[in-house]
């Protein structure tokens, strides 16, 4: 995830898993996940209009699974159930799952 209060507010929903925000949509790359190989790792990007940002952050993650030797995989969730007005948003996870 990009911002830093998704992480903070997904922490407290769901506490059983570690939640980490990149900064900004550009600064997911596999040196920061680097500190994350062994570990089960998902993605959460948020979403826009036309799909880029899964797109990149998908890319980020074969990557990242070709260094880890283990799957690293990106959420699907917003992008297959935000409508288009949320994308046009540019809507998070934290921002759907209190807007359902």
């Amino acid at each position: 995830m990009e911002a830093e209060k998704t992480a903070v507010i997904m922490s407290e929903v769901k506490p059983e898993y570690v939640w980490l925000a990149t900064g900004g949509k550009t600064e997911l790359n596999v040196a920061k996940l680097k500190p994350l190989a062994g570990h089960r790792v998902i993605l959460f990007p948020d979403t826009d209009a036309d799909g880029q940002t899964y797109r990149d952050w998908y890319e980020v993650a074969e990557a990242a699974t070709d260094v880890f030797g283990h799957p690293v995989t990106v959420s699907s969730l917003l992008e297959q159930h935000a409508t288009e007005e949320q994308k046009s948003r540019k809507i998070d996870l934290v921002d759907y799952l209190f807007e359902s």
